[in-house]
């Protein structure tokens, strides 16, 4: 039995002595692991040694490798050493897997054998009792960013003479996901309050997050709003892009209802530019 994996095509195929092709394919929509069936031998995924088409190119692969394939990984860090664990979209948390399969795509050019020793045998038992295996890390959560949007933002007011924290409120509930809901609750708080990005940190804002927000910070002392505008746009962060479009289109929006044209002619130029931003990630 031989083994071959397929990157364009997303595939793995086997072939046995009898010269029988079987196919796994990987849903990146769904996260699993299409059942495995039956391939005819010109079938476009299939080429070089294997078949007789030529649409695409095969890597041979391991049994293993075959049959951990579409696996979702991760890098972690456990005791200062470099682990491979499954997402927890598939399994449990932090389970902690050796895979040869990922060893041309996330070793970041680092041998083979530094990265996979420290790692045990393949499995997806999260009860196994791995030395490296720890609690997982507590971030914040939606509710206390939000407390802690309110309490920074307390007692000021727009320029409507509505309470700050209406902005940020309506920003982060516009949010697709938790990243972008808090970075949108928290994205004036450095800007506008006394809180440092350290100050999050030790609150327990995700890093990833703080990342963002540092994006989202308008240091107008040593950048123009052009330039900072542009540096969200081309900073390739999805968070820091989509919660910079919700902030925008809210105050677009309440700068039309209210008639603060000048607020209007900054923003309009830099929304259009975000949406081109996020357009051209697509």
């Amino acid at each position: 039995m031989k083994y071959y994996r397929n990157n364009a095509a997303q595939c793995v195929i086997s072939v046995d002595d009898a010269g029988t092709r079987q196919v796994r394919t990987f849903d990146p929509v769904s996260q699993h692991v299409m059942t495995e069936r039956s391939i005819a031998a010109d079938d476009p995924r299939v080429s070089g040694t294997v078949g007789v088409g030529q649409a695409y190119s095969l890597t041979e692969i391991d049994q293993q490798s075959f049959e951990s394939f579409g696996f979702a990984w991760r890098y972690d860090t456990r005791d200062g050493k470099s682990v491979i664990v499954l997402d927890d979209r598939l399994f449990g948390p932090d389970v902690i897997v050796r895979n040869r399969a990922m060893d041309d795509l996330y070793n970041d050019g680092r041998p083979y054998d530094d990265i996979f020793e420290v790692l045990g045998t393949v499995s997806t038992d999260a009860t196994l009792p791995y030395p490296a295996r720890e609690a997982p890390v507590q971030h914040i959560s939606i509710e206390d960013a939000l407390r802690l949007a309110i309490d920074a933002h307390e007692g000021a007011t727009d320029l409507d003479g509505l309470p700050v924290i209406l902005h940020p409120l309506t920003v982060g509930l516009a949010g697709r996901n938790r990243q972008e809901m808090i970075a949108g609750f928290l994205h004036d708080v450095v800007e506008d309050t006394d809180l440092t990005f350290d100050d999050l940190l030790e609150r327990g804002v995700d890093t990833e997050i703080v990342d963002a927000l540092r994006l989202l910070t308008h240091d107008k002392q040593q950048m123009s709003y052009t330039d900072y505008v542009e540096c969200i746009a081309t900073s390739g962060n999805q968070t820091a892009l989509h919660v910079k479009l919700n902030d925008l289109t809210h105050n677009l929006n309440r700068g039309r209802a209210e008639g603060h044209w000048k607020q209007v002619a900054k923003h309009e130029p830099a929304l259009e530019r975000i949406q081109q931003a996020i357009r051209d990630g697509l």
